[in-house]
């Protein structure tokens, strides 16, 4: 009896399912020696590990499901043995043997966390939600400090090559603009039907140096903090709307995959599908110097519907990752179900890869890591919950397989997700909901 009902229960409980829509940000990763990739499936709260194998055309091969806290969003490995796992919805880190296959501590940091990055014997924790990166001692797993971050959803972490310097991106750091109050704006054009009544005073998005504009507003972007006393030292600004991954180049500058949106165009007919500009923004340091690199070069988006530029487009760039060398820069656009190659001094676009290839359900490419050798670019889709392995070198499709062995999403659940971020339904394959 007691064996039937603890299966009713289950069966109950699955039926019952439900998950939160995790804000995956660094959900694919190496261990140091690269001879495992260790991949976040959100919906099932675990840490996938595959074994990358060796060679140009080699899948990797999933060995081991490790659970950890609720809806992971980023995962960075210590050791070739401790890895940490951050849970969005549990707020908390796992800390996980790989070789035991277990989560060995569970660590409680602030609301929502998002990213980590280890440095000067400690691991620090972006927290978007409570505004914070929380520093923890890597070895003793104690909370040590707090440190305030006066921006927006703080999420996305780079270190610096000597580890003294660690960089926070604002998710919505927003784009030096400001809302002018009903009051103050002024009025709406008149109605052409001269039968109507005058339109309503709204608010007015307005640039933040708007002389009608009493306050200041801030730009704080990317956050600097000396890792060796846990101080903030200044902010970055001019980055972008929309700030998805911050990683450092060979060369010492700061890159940013981001979205730039376009707010003080008013309406459609004036936007004419100009919404939003996706790119890569690269910062030298320390002169915080900030220069774009357009993703979507030479797209008529004046032109809907655009079925040539709909298959070029590059839409949210959400991971970014660099050759050994610096000279080319590889980016997950999560919009698209592509990834790209570009070339890091001109910003042209060398190669695009399209992941919608055996079917048409969509991918949501949301994770981009390179095998040690450069060989294959592996890429997890937050969509499909799948992995894929590319070549680099031609830009084949080397295969594509599940995160995890049970799938706990059903067809028709995708079919949302896949219908709301899809670029491709857009007029010139750059905007989405």
């Amino acid at each position: 009896m007691k064996a039937l009902l603890l299966f009713l229960l289950t069966i109950a409980t699955a039926s019952a399912y439900q998950h939160f829509e995790a804000r995956q940000r660094r959900s694919l990763a190496l261990t140091p020696d690269g001879t495992h990739l260790l991949a976040l499936y959100s919906p099932a709260s675990s840490l996938s590990v595959f074994a990358t194998g060796s060679g140009a055309s080699m899948p990797p091969v999933l060995v081991a499901e490790i659970p950890v806290g609720m809806e992971p969003v980023s995962v960075r490995a210590r050791t070739n043995d401790e890895v940490w796992v951050v849970n969005e919805e549990s707020d908390s880190i796992s800390v996980v043997s790989l070789s035991r296959r277990v989560a060995l501590a569970t660590i409680a940091v602030g609301d929502e966390p998002s990213d980590l990055c280890f440095a000067a014997g400690k691991a620090f924790v972006s927290c978007a939600r409570s505004r914070e990166v929380v520093v923890i001692d890597a070895a003793s797993r104690l909370i040590s400090t707090r440190i305030p971050v006066n921006g927006l959803m703080p999420s996305s972490m780079a270190l610096s090559a000597d580890g003294t310097r660690l960089y926070v991106a604002s998710l919505l750091s927003g784009n030096k603009t400001t809302v002018l109050a009903a009051a103050s704006a002024p009025n709406q054009p008149a109605p052409t039907n001269t039968a109507l009544p005058a339109a309503p005073k709204t608010a007015l998005i307005v640039a933040s140096n708007d002389s009608r504009i009493g306050w200041t507003t801030l730009d704080n972007d990317i956050a600097e903090i000396n890792t060796a006393n846990n101080q903030l030292l200044r902010w970055i600004g001019g980055v972008g709307t929309n700030l998805f991954e911050l990683a450092m180049h060979p060369d010492g500058s700061l890159w940013c995959a981001n979205s730039d949106s376009n707010n003080l165009t008013r309406f459609e007919p004036e936007l004419r599908g100009d919404f939003v500009k996706h790119r890569l923004s690269r910062i030298t340091l320390p002169a915080a110097t900030v220069t774009h690199q357009d993703l979507n070069p030479g797209i008529a988006r004046a032109i809907t519907p655009n079925v040539a530029d709909i298959a070029l487009a590059l839409a949210q760039p959400t991971s970014l990752v660099f050759s050994a060398d610096g000279t080319r820069a590889w980016t997950a656009a999560f919009n698209s179900d592509r990834i790209a190659e570009t070339d890091t001094a001109t910003g042209a676009i060398l190669r695009r890869v399209d992941l919608r290839v055996g079917s048409a359900s969509v991918r949501g490419p949301r994770a981009l890591v390179l095998s040690t050798d450069g060989s294959r670019a592996f890429v997890l889709n937050k969509i499909s919950d799948t992995l894929t392995t590319v070549a680099t070198s031609t830009g084949t499709l080397i295969s594509e397989s599940r995160i995890g062995s049970m799938d706990t999403i059903s067809a028709d659940h995708r079919l949302g997700p896949g219908m709301l971020y899809d670029a491709r339904l857009s007029g010139n394959g750059t905007n989405s909901c």
